[in-house]
């Protein structure tokens, strides 16, 4: 990631970014909560 695309659209990035995060995590805890069992 460039530092200049990044400074051209900060927010838009961030929310990007932030809706990524919030799949992988999502991800991750049905990952755990299978392997718990």
């Amino acid at each position: 990631m460039n530092m200049e695309t990044s400074m051209k659209k900060p927010y838009r990035n961030r929310q990007t970014l932030w809706k990524k995060f919030r799949s992988l995590n999502k991800l991750i805890k049905m990952l755990l909560r299978i392997l718990k069992r």
